[in-house]
């Protein structure tokens, strides 16, 4: 299937919007792969701390490797940005975008021309570069699923839509939050689907209340669906989704260096489990990354 990216600048409590940038189609799948880093056969393909300037050059490989993204996650370490991104194989059974870079309006206009083409968001990430909020997303030709999406929402009119669409039957996929001078803007999608019996959603975690939510939760039987960072005048914060129908054996953790992620998602791959989250916020002019893997 072909796959857009988008690599140049455009240059609920969520909201809605999308940006810009210059399409470019991947090199057909089936060429020279002799320099790609994607080994064939893999069950997923994980790269963190990518900086934005040479992902392009990252997703070419992997589309030409026949690897497509899952999630990416974008952050930023003092004027620098970068993404974290997990590859799954493509069987070529579902047609599928991913753009990049882009602004809230160009965010909004790739949205609406691809929902009026019959693609449905599947996963959107905001984040922060050169100090502007800009956004990813990956659109899969589907009609199946029954979904809301929001960008650029003010704290107080995140929660609410949460609680209005909550009460709809929407429930949380993603929520993906950025710090802008201090103020709070929230992107994601719900989706009208189960997550158990009960689930459990915060956005504004610190470091002790993540692990405090998480001990807790787990504890009640919920385990974790969904997980994001971003940092606020310096400090990080969690966004952290418990459900009971994250049942599968599940493990965790924060405040990782890039050398011990990649030590841990080798480890945990011998044991059958795959990554489902990584995302990343700067401490102290370092990169830190929190994740979890289920089998």
């Amino acid at each position: 299937m072909l796959a857009g990216g988008v690599d140049g600048s455009d240059a609920p409590s969520d909201g809605a919007g999308v940006g810009g940038g210059t399409p470019r189609l991947p090199s057909p799948a089936g060429g020279d792969g002799a320099s790609s880093p994607f080994a064939a056969g893999a069950a997923e393909v994980v790269r963190t701390a990518v900086p934005v300037a040479d992902y392009h050059t990252l997703f070419t490989q992997a589309v030409t490797a026949k690897y497509r993204p899952v999630w990416l996650d974008g952050f930023d370490v003092g004027a620098a940005a970068y993404f974290n991104v997990v590859f799954h194989p493509d069987t070529g059974s579902t047609t599928w975008f991913e753009y990049t870079e882009m602004s809230a309006g160009g965010y909004q206009n790739r949205f609406d021309t691809l929902k009026g083409q019959g693609f449905q968001l599947t996963f959107v990430e905001s984040y922060l570069n050169n100090g502007q909020v800009r956004y990813a997303a990956i659109w899969e030709k589907s009609a199946s699923a029954v979904s809301a999406a929001f960008h650029g929402y003010s704290a107080a009119a995140y929660q609410s839509m949460l609680d209005s669409q909550t009460a709809a039957g929407y429930v949380p996929a993603q929520v993906s939050v950025v710090s802008v001078g201090g103020a709070l803007s929230y992107s994601g999608l719900l989706v009208k689907r189960s997550l158990g019996a009960s689930w459990r959603l915060k956005s504004t975690l610190t470091d002790s209340e993540y692990q405090t939510l998480f001990n807790e939760t787990t504890k009640a039987g919920l385990g974790l669906a969904y997980v994001n960072a971003y940092t606020v005048n310096g400090s990080p914060r969690f966004v952290a989704l418990f459900a009971g129908s994250a049942s599968a054996p599940s493990t965790a953790r924060h405040g990782l260096t890039i050398t011990a992620f990649t030590s841990q998602t080798a480890t945990l791959a011998k044991d059958g489990y795959a990554t489902q989250a990584v995302s990343g916020y700067a401490v102290n002019g370092s990169t830190l990354l929190i994740a979890y893997w289920s089998k």
